[in-house]
Order: C-alpha cells, then sequence, then structure tokens
C-alpha cells in the first residue's frame, strides 16, 4: 500500500491540492490574486525544468526532421483545432480552459522520458519541445486570439510579451548557463530534486487556479460542478487518445521506423501543465481541462509505454 501511495504521489497531491483550494478558497482569495507570485513560480520552475535538457542531442533529430516535424503540426495545429471543435459539449469556462491546455507546448520532461522508456527515440521529443516553448509566446496567444474571440477579451501583443518574459527568458538563461561545465554537472546529477522541485512548483500553480475556480462558483457561476467535470473528463481523453492515435498510424503510414513511430505518437499529444495553468488563469478560464488532460496523459502514456516495452502496437 505504501508503495503504491509513494508511486502515485503526485496525483494524490494534485486531487489534494484542487479540493483544498476550491473548498477554502474564500479564505485563501488573497493567494489568488497575487499575478506576480504566479509569474515567479511559473518563471522559476520553467527555470528549473530546462536545465537537464540535453541540448546537443537536438542535432541528432536533426539530421531527420520529418518525426519532429510532424509531431509538431499534430501538436501545434491538429490539437487546437480538434479541442476547439470538442470544445463546444463544456460549458463556457470549461470551454476556455479546454482550449488553453490545447495550445500550450508539449511537455518539457515526461514526453522524452517515455519516450526513452517504451524503446523509441527521445531526440525527436526533445527537439518538439524545444521548438514548441520557445515559439510559444506567439503560437499560443495567436490560437487564443482566434478561438477565444468571443468569450475571452485578450491583448494579444500583452500575452505574446508576458510569455516571452516567463517561458522563453527562463529557459534561454538556464540553457545558457548549463554551457559553464559545473552548472551542466549539477543539474545532470540532481535530475531527481529538480524534478521534484518542480513537482512542488506545479502543484503551487494547481492550488492558485483552484481558488480562483472555487471563487468563480462562490461568486454564482452557473452549472453543475459534477456535471462539468464528468464532461471535461471525457473529452479530455477522448482529445488526449485521438491525437496520439494519429501520431502513431501516420508515422506508420509515412513509413517511419518503430522507434519514430512511438516518439512522435507520445511528443504530438502531450501537453505541459505549468503554463497552461498559467495561461488559464490569467485568461480567467477554468484550471480543470489542463490539470485533468495532464493526469490523464500520465495514466494512459505509462499503461501505453508498458506496452510498447514488450513489443505490441
Amino acid at each position: 500500500m505504501l508503495a503504491k501511495v509513494q508511486s502515485h504521489w503526485f496525483i494524490i497531491a494534485l486531487i489534494s491540492v484542487l479540493t483544498i483550494g476550491y473548498w477554502e478558497s474564500s479564505r485563501l482569495a488573497w493567494i489568488g490574486e497575487l499575478a506576480w507570485l504566479r509569474t515567479a513560480i511559473v518563471s522559476t520552475v520553467l527555470f528549473a525544468m530546462a536545465l537537464p535538457i540535453p541540448l546537443r542531442q537536438v542535432g541528432r533529430s536533426m539530421l531527420k526532421p520529418w518525426p519532429s516535424l510532424l509531431a509538431i503540426g499534430l501538436n501545434m495545429v491538429a490539437l487546437p483545432l480538434l479541442a476547439w471543435f470538442l470544445s463546444g459539449l463544456l460549458e463556457s469556462t470549461m470551454a476556455g480552459g479546454l482550449i488553453v491546455a490545447s495550445v500550450v507546448p508539449c511537455t518539457l520532461a515526461s514526453a522524452a522520458v517515455w519516450t526513452r522508456r517504451a524503446g523509441g527515440d527521445d531526440t525527436i521529443p526533445i527537439l518538439v519541445t524545444l521548438v514548441t516553448s520557445s515559439t510559444c509566446f506567439v503560437v499560443a496567444p495567436l490560437w487564443l486570439s482566434w478561438l477565444m474571440a468571443k468569450t475571452v477579451k485578450l491583448d494579444g501583443w500583452q500575452a505574446a510579451s508576458d510569455l516571452a518574459w516567463t517561458v522563453l527568458l527562463p529557459m534561454v538563461l538556464a540553457q545558457l548557463s548549463t554551457l559553464h561545465p559545473k552548472v551542466a554537472k549539477w543539474s545532470n546529477d540532481r535530475k531527481v530534486q529538480i524534478s521534484l522541485f518542480c513537482q512542488i512548483g506545479i502543484l503551487s500553480m494547481v492550488g492558485i487556479g483552484a481558488i480562483q475556480i472555487g471563487m468563480r462558483q462562490i461568486g454564482g457561476e452557473s452549472g453543475n460542478p459534477w456535471f462539468n467535470f464528468m464532461a471535461v473528463a471525457v473529452v479530455t481523453l477522448v482529445l488526449h487518445v485521438a491525437i496520439l492515435g494519429c501520431g502513431w498510424w501516420l508515422a506508420r503510414f509515412l513509413g517511419m521506423e518503430r522507434s519514430s513511430q512511438i516518439a512522435v505518437a507520445l511528443a504530438s499529444s502531450q501537453k505541459t501543465l505549468m503554463i497552461g495553468l498559467k495561461l488559464a488563469v490569467d485568461c480567467g478560464v477554468s484550471v480543470v481541462p489542463m490539470v485533468v488532460y495532464h493526469v490523464g496523459q500520465l495514466l494512459i502514456d505509462a499503461a501505453l509505454v508498458e506496452r510498447w516495452r514488450k513489443g505490441k502496437d
């Protein structure tokens, strides 16, 4: 029992933080209003996340760019369009949260880890992560301005500037710092501690988002929260599985080797939680779709990875 709790502690903590933030939102409302705190958490966590990324491996993936380009196209174009189509099944704040979740970059960590564990080419998700993360300050505001124009008043230039400062700059500084041999060795030797630090930061942002959800409910937002949650769970599951399946079968159809098929499937369908939480809070939409999508991709992809490790399709 203890071993199971330890292996699933992050998901347990996610649920706990969501519950506490939601039910204690009236007491913790002041935390949700601290914009500088959200920015500081996101920038610090993204800096830490980017430290262990082996930038030197990207060159290997660029020698055969087609799998990476396919994954980037699915992640940045197909997934947001499908999310927009499915968002019509949800109430407004949940629909907005789903669209936000769809436009954020590929996850900075788990895509490469899962790919490597499944026997795939882990240089592909590394390149996909770097491209989607370094361009999200332009791509995400453009998508949001188009897909959410009727529900959210978004200043595209302000959003792009904000993402450049809080997402792109920390990642660039992290990679520049690893040019120093001691920093590179330190970040490589402490991947576990860095990962734990990042997970705590993510939990902090989940708590802030939960507080804001609770405050909107207290303020009179309509809708059955349990029905809305179940609807989000089904829609995000369909969204993730659909894009993952498209990545796998398109890579196979185009004659890519099995290691590339695995990498494309995972990199095209995974999304980073940290940036999604910030965008959702800044746009005033629910963080629940982003959290549910993240938990879903962890559970679904974990099962698939074990299947792929055994050589099964």
